[in-house]
């Protein structure tokens, strides 16, 4: 990947410099739509707090992997239907724009994996949400990529290959576990690009959804 760039002579320093840029910029374009989604979710749900709230507060508390949490396990509740007075002061009791706020704060959803959005949105917007997550699956690859960058310093195991194996553009690399993935600027910028395709999709839907579902 660097060498085509530098050529053969490439100093081990340039190409450092290079790949912290490259997973810097998948790095920080993962974490970009991860906060873009969470504001989405807590904007939308305070705009509509008949709607949108009811659900959020009524629905079962989200697993860390996606899956909602069996409310007959007896471990923890699965609604957030009391607000505390503490919570009340904190808001001036007028709560009536902050019930996602509410919800987010009281960490009934997570919104740190892709999984967790998916399933957080689908309980709100139904299958429109659902499909349009199906639409963009490459974010689900870059959260893959991103993974292996921070957490296994880009060396290949076989969670990670077992996650992208759909893949097309990666598995045409030959995966091999315990080597270094091998990023072009090419992969990156279709990666970069996909995420902000679908933020974009999602800032759109949730749009049109609050301009045809007034309260």
């Amino acid at each position: 990947m660097l060498k085509k760039i530098f050529g053969a002579e490439a100093k081990p320093e340039a190409m450092l410099a290079l790949e912290s840029i490259y997973i810097s910029l998948l790095v920080n374009i993962w974490t970009s739509f991860e906060v873009l989604a969470t504001d989405l979710w807590i904007a939308a749900t305070n705009a509509r707090p008949k709607t949108l709230g009811d659900i959020a507060l009524k629905s079962p508390k989200i697993r860390e992997h996606g899956s909602p949490l069996n409310p007959m396990d007896g471990k923890q509740k699965d609604d957030l239907t009391s607000i505390s007075i503490d919570t009340l002061a904190r808001y001036g009791y007028d709560i009536k724009n902050k019930i996602g706020t509410i919800v987010y704060e009281a960490q009934k959803f997570s919104f740190n994996r892709l999984a967790n959005i998916h399933s957080v949105y689908k309980i709100n917007f139904k299958d429109e949400a659902d499909t349009l997550f199906k639409q963009h699956d490459q974010v689900r690859i870059l959260e893959a990529v991103r993974n292996v960058l921070t957490h296994r310093a880009g060396i290949i195991d076989q969670t990670f290959k077992d996650r992208v194996a759909q893949d097309q553009r990666l598995s045409a690399k030959g995966l091999e576990i315990k080597q270094k993935l091998d990023l072009s600027g090419s992969d990156v910028a279709h990666y970069v690009n996909s995420t902000i395709r679908c933020g974009n999709d999602l800032l759109g839907f949730v749009d049109s959804w609050l301009l045809t579902h007034p309260d």
